[in-house]
């Protein structure tokens, strides 16, 4: 069982990421260049995750120090078979990332810490983990809490990482997979118009893994026999210590704008 859980950690670490980039080599959607401005950059994004955990885990038990010890659904999942826990994962983590994802979108505040996740101007698989620290936060603090106050744990989680962390980088990847399976999952051709720059793809297509809410909800845009082209911001930076503190500058003068004009009302 250590070895599986080792095997599942590792894999899906730096295996998706290769395979996926292999993938994308062998059956490209777009043709672009081997290294694009910003490659590097997206690499350290992939690949610097103590920041995030450390960010991550501090929000994390801030919030559960303010939770009763008990409660409805408290330890639901303690004693549940790895199947249950899969499942449950999958509906939390789609639910809780759809509507945040969608609030992200519309709070031109928290617009602008998603925004560096837009910003790229190449749908490749690098660009999957382009995202501000607090951003990450806001998509992952509430499906952590939730899964930690269902005492989910175990096989069962581990392996629902696995399928999340192929899902992530397959959506993001410029690979030409079968256009057929983006009506159930968050595919390259689905997900490709969420980045678009295209006016009828905006605000559409929040979904994380399966892409059943957009459809509930009336976010669905997947065009038949045509896939999205222009993404990104050229004017947006490619350094990682700019994207992280960009957003910050821009959300202040949002804020400042609307305080002013609440005053000179």
């Amino acid at each position: 069982m250590q070895d599986m859980y080792e095997w599942l950690h590792y894999f899906n670490a730096y295996g998706w990421f290769s395979l996926i980039i292999f993938l994308e080599y062998l059956f490209p959607n777009r043709r672009y260049e081997l290294l694009n401005q910003g490659w590097l950059s997206d690499l350290f994004h992939t690949y610097e995750p103590m920041a995030r955990a450390m960010l991550i885990n501090a929000c994390v038990v801030g919030i559960n120090g303010l939770l009763p010890m008990h409660g409805p659904l408290k330890d639901l999942l303690l004693e549940a078979p790895a199947w249950q826990i899969f499942l449950m994962a999958l509906f939390v983590s789609e639910t809780s990332f759809y509507f945040v994802h969608r609030l992200l979108h519309w709070n031109p505040i928290l617009w602008e810490f998603h925004r560096v996740h837009h910003s790229s101007t190449r749908y490749y698989s690098l660009m999957t983990s382009r995202f501000h620290l607090l951003d990450v936060v806001l998509f992952i603090a509430p499906y952590v809490v939730i899964m930690g106050w269902f005492g989910a744990g175990g096989i069962g989680l581990l392996w629902f990482g696995f399928f999340q962390g192929f899902v992530d980088r397959y959506g993001h990847s410029n690979i030409n997979g079968p256009r057929f399976t983006g009506r159930i999952l968050m595919t390259p051709h689905f997900h490709a118009w969420h980045h678009s720059t295209e006016p009828e793809a905006a605000d559409k297509n929040f979904s994380r893994n399966l892409v059943i809410l957009d459809y509930l909800f009336g976010t669905a845009y997947y065009p038949k026999d045509k896939k999205a082209q222009n993404f990104g911001d050229q004017n947006y930076s490619n350094n990682y210590i700019v994207q992280q503190l960009l957003p910050f500058y821009y959300a202040t003068r949002k804020m400042k704008h609307y305080v002013s004009s609440i005053f000179s009302r």
